[in-house]
């Protein structure tokens, strides 16, 4: 990254292309990444495990694994059960950012997550259907945090995050029933966290998507084809609105109706499309105190090669 914001101190100011100003600051990352997995199947059990490691120039050497376990139960449906370690590494800004009410930390670590997962997965004639149960275990998590009675955020990696919720999937396949309809998706996920008590505030780790419901269709008219999606979210926590530098108001996230439209016409091998995302216009927030784009257009073709 080359920036006049993000980075450390570079030994010589790159030019900017087409511009009369220098980069003065800049960064990188190199990562090596290796992983395997293994797959055994055994009567009406299948289990399989895995593990990755990543070696990074700047956060050293990160193990990570998986494995989960899965019983055919019935002809149509599968109980399983799941363990998985994952971790996310500080992002330029969570190093480096500086502002009048923002301060990044270079000394950041990687902040890692042991989720645990149990279900049920059916898949019969039209339906397929998915209930599952998780809890999520943090450590570690990057958090912007501050004292109450001050004014300036600075990330760290001292917060634990506890998190559980389920998701329900229902699809079900309506391609041979005349009605012009493909498939019909019903999708809802629910979601709760708790942090370790603190004195400090936080900015956004206990920012998340409470509720997630999801109702989506895709239609086929011969060449013609329609697909939409309408979202209802509902989010926990609440942003700082600022007044000036130094004045901010707390705002409940409001809940909100999204949906999203993409029409198009495939011919032999193109495939020519066009999306409307937030169709009806809503304005909101999502995280932090960043507005979302409201109605938004996109224009796109698809090629395919057969090789």
């Amino acid at each position: 990254i080359l920036s006049n914001k993000l980075g450390t101190p570079l030994t010589d100011s790159v030019k900017v292309w087409g511009e009369d100003v220098y980069y003065k600051k800049g960064d990188s990352r190199n990562h090596l990444m290796a992983f395997a997995s293994q797959s055994f199947f055994f009567d009406q059990f299948s289990f399989s495990f895995g593990g990755q490691f990543n070696h990074s120039n700047k956060f050293g050497d990160i193990w990570t694994w998986g494995a989960d376990l899965s019983y055919d139960l019935y002809q149509h449906a599968r109980p399983f059960v799941s363990v998985n370690r994952s971790f996310r590494l500080p992002t330029f800004t969570d190093l480096y950012y500086q502002g009048p009410t923002n301060i990044g930390n270079p000394n950041l670590k990687a902040e890692f997550a042991t989720t645990y997962e149990s279900g049920i997965k059916m898949d019969r004639n039209r339906l397929m259907a998915e209930v599952a149960l998780f809890y999520r275990q943090g450590s570690d998590i990057i958090d912007w945090v501050k004292p109450a009675n001050e004014t300036v955020w600075t990330t760290v990696n001292y917060t634990k995050l506890n998190s559980w919720g389920a998701n329900v999937n229902f699809s079900v396949n309506t391609k041979n029933l005349n009605i012009y309809t493909d498939r019909i998706t019903l999708s809802y996920a629910f979601t709760e966290s708790e942090k370790g008590k603190s004195e400090l505030d936080s900015y956004y780790v206990l920012d998340y998507l409470r509720h997630c419901l999801t109702l989506s269709s895709q239609h086929t008219f011969k060449n013609l084809f329609l697909n939409w999606t309408i979202r209802y979210q509902d989010r926990n926590g609440e942003y700082l609105k600022y007044i000036d530098t130094n004045t901010s108001i707390p705002i409940a996230y409001s809940n909100v109706f999204l949906m999203d439209v993409r029409a198009g016409y495939v011919f032999k091998k193109v495939n020519i499309y066009f999306d409307v995302n937030n169709l009806f216009d809503n304005h909101y927030v999502d995280i932090a105190n960043v507005n979302q784009p409201g109605r938004w257009f996109g224009l796109g073709i698809n090629y395919r090669f057969d090789l």
